[in-house]
């Protein structure tokens, strides 16, 4: 059996446009269930008619974020694969017949495939996920350093789910749940299954919490990093690069929103845990001017550079283009 599990926080009408691309797949779902994050707006108004039995609701008391949502559905879902995905999101009509294919003779323990960027008129990033990327890399877990795809789209064999411990509580990671879980997913080495073909739309939307400026900005940054050192210890000394580039790119962020002093200790961890090899990729032109005039100077000449050649700046610096949202 497969599940969907939809987290519900006031998305109204795209709760019915994601009701809809799921009653339409080829083959029915075996199981429905919404998790209603304590809205104002209740879900029970936008199911479709046809659907009204298929579906269970259960509604939360208080608001607690998606991540805990998302152990909330999982826990109550009884299927053996569950997909838990965001109540505006959109699936293929086909997403299941091919979920049950890769399901058989014993399976994986998880299944990606791609998903493309929808603004609700348009596609406007297809592939967003680069799974035809993963063979690039070492294995899962550098993938998942470098890819922030969307592990709430992906679907886990249950028990798996279960083995990591699910998703930790916003206020360890606000905003940024998803990135820590699929960091320490990856972890655990699961046997995985690529689809390369995009299977849903991954609706973006300029008023949901995570494309609000100030705190995409910060808190998201922020908790990257957090996750990063909390994970040190299984990642490293494997991945000394992965998170001095990460630390710039968090650097940058900071630097280039005004915000000096959170900047400069975002930078000296990834001169600390680069080390000699940092430096040797960053260039000796760029150790001089960080010795001598700091890296305010070298942040502006680097930010100046970028402007006028983005791709060599981003070759001489080592930075995956998907880190600074370039694609």
């Amino acid at each position: 059996m497969i599940g969907i599990g939809i987290t519900y926080h006031n998305e109204g009408e795209m709760l019915y446009e994601c009701l809809r691309s799921i009653e339409r797949q080829t083959i029915p779902v075996d199981e429905i269930i919404i998790y209603d994050d304590a809205s104002e707006i209740p879900c029970q108004n936008f199911i479709p008619h046809t659907l009204k039995n298929r579906i269970r609701i259960i509604v939360g008391d208080k608001n607690l974020g998606q991540g805990a949502a998302r152990n909330a559905v999982v826990s109550a879902l009884s299927s053996d694969y569950i997909r838990t995905q965001d109540a505006d999101d959109i699936l293929m009509p086909d997403w299941h017949e091919i979920i049950i294919k890769c399901t058989k003779d014993g399976g994986p323990d998880l299944i990606l495939h791609e998903y493309d960027f929808f603004s609700g008129h348009k596609v406007f990033m297809r592939s967003a996920a680069r799974l035809i990327q993963i063979d690039r890399f070492l294995d899962f877990r550098e993938f998942c350093l470098s890819h922030g795809f969307v592990p709430s789209g992906a679907v886990y064999r249950k028990e798996f789910f279960k083995k990591t411990g699910g998703y930790l509580a916003r206020s360890e990671y606000p905003y940024s749940e998803d990135f820590e879980f699929h960091l320490r997913m990856s972890t655990l080495y699961p046997k995985i299954n690529i689809i390369n073909d995009a299977l849903s739309l991954q609706r973006r939307r300029r008023q949901s919490s995570s494309f609000a400026e100030d705190t995409y900005h910060s808190e998201v940054y922020l908790t990257t990093c957090k996750a990063f050192e909390a994970h040190k210890e299984t990642l490293l000394p494997y991945y000394e690069e992965w998170y001095a580039w990460k630390f710039v790119h968090v650097a940058q962020t900071f630097y280039s929103n005004g915000k000096i002093h959170e900047s400069e200790k975002i930078f000296q961890k990834a001169v600390d845990l680069g080390g000699e090899t940092f430096w040797r990729l960053a260039g000796e032109s760029s150790r001089k001017t960080f010795l001598e005039k700091g890296f305010q100077a070298l942040f502006l000449s680097h930010m100046q550079q970028f402007s006028q050649n983005p791709k060599q700046t981003l070759d001489r610096f080592r930075i995956r283009p998907g880190l600074l949202g370039i694609h």
